[in-house]
């Protein structure tokens, strides 16, 4: 029996930790044979966006991060997409992304085995 993975990334990428570290696991995980869903939500959708400039504030972008996980299966709420005033155009280009309603992830605890929400 296969396991599955779901993160599910709610933070703002800078100034908190928890979608970087969110991240920074995921790939490890995906590589272990494990099927993994990374899922932004909430001010995490802001990390897929072409335009933020981390140097601004002395940090490294998180794009490398994201872009790295190939393994992984990545997912955007089509929600706080909207509500962040976002569209696709605004996003990063070269991702493959699905799209996930407000159902989804209040279904996640049933469809995967295990949920890290950050």
């Amino acid at each position: 029996m296969a396991i599955s993975v779901a993160i599910v990334l709610t933070k703002p990428p800078y100034g908190d930790v928890d979608t970087v570290e969110g991240l920074g696991a995921a790939p490890s995980i995906a590589t272990s044979g494990i099927d993994t869903i990374v899922i932004f939500m909430n001010d995490a959708v802001s990390s897929l966006t072409k335009k933020h400039k981390p140097e601004g504030i002395n940090v490294t972008s998180i794009h490398g991060s994201i872009k790295a996980l190939v393994a992984a299966r990545l997912a955007i709420h089509t929600l706080s997409l909207k509500e962040g005033g976002l569209t696709k155009n605004d996003l990063l280009d070269d991702l493959e992304l699905e799209l996930v309603n407000d159902d989804h992830p209040a279904k996640l605890p049933t469809e995967v085995d295990i949920v890290f929400a950050m």
